[in-house]
Formats: C-alpha cells, structure tokens, sequence
C-alpha cells in the first residue's frame, strides 16, 4: 500500500479517538455545546479520508445546525477536496431525520448501480455509503494525485462489495445486482475464451477495482478487510496471508489461488452429497439427468483404468455441478431454499465467474488481479451457502 494511504488510515484512527472524546454526550445538540470553534477544526483537521466523510454523516445526522457548522469550520482548516466533500457531507444531513438521510444515499447509489426503484427493498448500510463516498471521490479526482485517488476509488468500492458478500442473503437479488455492477453480467451460457482477459471487458468487469500496481493492488484489498476472517476464511483459508505491504509474486498468486479452487471444488462435491443424501439417501445418483450419469461413469471406468479408486461424486467438475444444481426438481426441492433464491440465473452466475479462473490456474497460465477479484467474492458468496449444512 502506498505510503500516502497508509498515512491517511493512521490519522484517520487519530480522528476517530479525538471523536471518541465527545461521545458521552447525551445528545449532537450536547456535543456541539462542548466544541468551540478551535476544537472542532482540529478534529477536522484530522479528516484526511474520503472515508471518514461516513463517520461525520453518522455523528451529526440528526441535526441540520451540525452539518452547518461542519460547513463553516471545515473551510479554513482543510484541504481543497475536503471542504467540498464535507459539502457534500452537509446536503446528505440536510433532511435531519435518519430515514430520509438513507434515502438520499440510497439515491446516489441506485444511480450508481442502475438497479431502479426495487433498491428500496435493500438492506440499507455501509454498502450505499461507500457508493456515495465512492462517488463524491469521482467527482474530486481532477484535484487528487491520479495512483491515489485510484486507491481510494478501488478502496470505497471493494468495501461496498465486501459489506454484500458478509450479508446473509448473499444470493438476494439486489446483493446479486451490486455485485453484477462491478463484476460484470455472467448470466446465461458462457464461452471462455483463451484469454479470459477479453472475456472480462466483454462482461462488463469495473476495471477500475484492478488497475493497479500489485503492491497499491493488494495493499487495497487488505485494509477493505478482504484477507480478514470471515465465513470463507474459517472454513477455508485465506486467498492472501499477509500481504501487508509485500508484492505476492506471480508463482505465489497462482498457487495459491490454485489451492482455493481445489479446496472449493471439494467443498462443492460435498456440499452437493450432503444435500442429495438428506433429500433421497445414499441411491441419489438415480435422480441426476441421464447425460450426466453416463458421463460420470465413464469417468469413473477411466480412472479406474489408471489405478484410481473414486467414488462418482469425486468424478464431477464443473461442467457437472451446474447441471445437477439446477436440474429443475432438483433446483426447486433441494438447492433453491439452501441458496435462498428462486432465481437460479444468480447462482449460474457466481459458478460461471470462476469457470475462467479454474481453467487458467489448473492450467498455470498467469492469475490476474481480475481473477483474484472474482475468486474472493464468489467463493465467499458459496461458502456462505455450503456452511449452511454444518
């Protein structure tokens, strides 16, 4: 991470216990009587993230006198770009009641996301904020250094996702929808190409997340807390341990991400086996499509042939999973409540993200950021669901 960020998030933490300071106080209207004019602008004068716009919008959300007076004090004591997202910070306080702050954010991020009216059924949180951080920063880039504001604009923008992929309905239709604005549309039948790269832009993948040095690259996924423990971590390892500042080497990327989808792949078999075996017991090959029985077999004979003893759930692969995934009755009586979905186009997807990034590290071609991207995202989105059955 860049030593410019790396800078910001430590006097971030120093506003944050200036802050600390004042939260005894029984109401904002309190707050602000204990605060003169010198001691809010040093709290201010510790403001050096975009980010940090969020905490002021959660501390003075209540009362438009605040927002004001954040206006006047900001001016003189910070940065240019600053002052203008303290602004901003002021129009999303200027309806006071904390609904219709959420509902201007909201806004600004269904404009972001084009996800329409249907935005308002959606858990609103640190997700929207993010977005509307994210687009405050957009706005200011013509006055930021071009490597940092991209930081921060990948920053903002992977803890929104980040916020999507620790919910509990990870396969809702809105989660579905952010993650698609970012990621890109996977839904239908999908032709990898040679080079998945081509695939990415073709899909519409925000490029924006990944066109950074590796060092700027994995500096930025570590403090959105995307190599911290989680659901997928516990059950299943870290993509990165300890970045930190350190480059991970081309070798280093593949392996390990290599690794994450050998063990994914072994948690899907089980997770399928596990499912089918509660709904029809221990005879459930019978009720796989025709095709697929056939060809599991087959396989089976094969690696028999060659001195491997495997059970046929240990011959399936991706080409299988979906096809016994989302066989109709089967979608229907026993995959869609573990998912939480009807729309199984949503979970078509996540398994056709990782199509790609399988077949490029089983087969050592180079790991890109964008595989690593959508290897962490949709392989927390299914561990989430297989953990379901543990």
């Amino acid at each position: 991470m860049s030593k410019s960020l790396q800078e910001i998030i430590k006097q971030q933490q120093a506003r944050e216990d200036m802050l600390s300071k004042y939260a005894g106080a029984s109401s904002i209207t309190d707050t602000l009587a204990k605060m003169n004019k010198d001691s809010l602008s040093s709290i201010l004068a510790h403001q050096k993230s975009m980010s940090a716009v969020e905490n002021f919008g959660k501390m003075f959300e209540k009362e438009k006198f605040a927002a004001s007076q954040i206006a006047k004090f900001a001016t003189p004591v910070l940065p240019s770009y600053i002052g203008d997202a303290i602004k901003l910070s002021k129009s999303l306080t200027e309806n006071s009641a904390m609904s219709q702050m959420k509902s201007i954010i909201a806004s600004d991020a269904m404009h972001h996301l084009k996800i329409g009216e249907t935005i308002k059924n959606f858990e609103l949180g640190s997700a929207f904020k993010s977005l509307a951080i994210g687009n405050a920063i957009e706005r200011l880039v013509p006055k930021i250094p071009p490597l940092f504001a991209s930081e921060m604009l990948a920053l903002e923008q992977f803890k929104s996702l980040g916020s999507v992929i620790r919910s509990a309905d990870v396969f809702g239709e809105l989660h579905s929808k952010a993650l698609r604005s970012s990621l890109g549309d996977w839904r239908g039948t999908i032709v990898v190409p040679t080079l998945a790269q081509s695939l990415y832009v073709t899909q519409g993948f925000d490029r924006g997340l990944t066109e950074l040095p590796n060092e700027e690259f994995f500096g930025v996924v570590s403090e959105a807390g995307l190599t911290h423990p989680s659901t997928d971590i516990e059950l299943f390892g870290p993509v990165v341990v300890d970045v930190g500042d350190e480059e991970l080497n081309q070798e280093e990327l593949n392996a390990k991400c290599y690794a994450r989808i050998y063990r994914l792949e072994n948690r899907l078999r089980t997770f399928i086996d596990e499912a089918m075996t509660a709904r029809f017991g221990n005879g459930w090959f019978k009720q796989l499509p025709a095709d697929v029985k056939d060809n599991l077999k087959q396989v089976q004979e094969k690696k028999r042939k060659a001195g491997e003893d495997r059970t046929l759930i240990e011959c399936t692969d991706f080409s299988h999973y979906t096809k016994i995934i989302f066989k109709g009755d089967l979608w229907r009586d026993v995959f869609s409540p573990l998912f939480g979905t009807r729309r199984k186009e949503d979970v078509q997807e996540s398994l056709n993200r990782l199509k790609p990034i399988r077949d490029t590290a089983m087969h050592s071609n180079p790991v890109s950021h964008e595989d690593w991207v959508m290897l962490h995202f949709e392989t927390g989105r299914l561990l989430k669901v297989i953990a379901k059955l543990h």
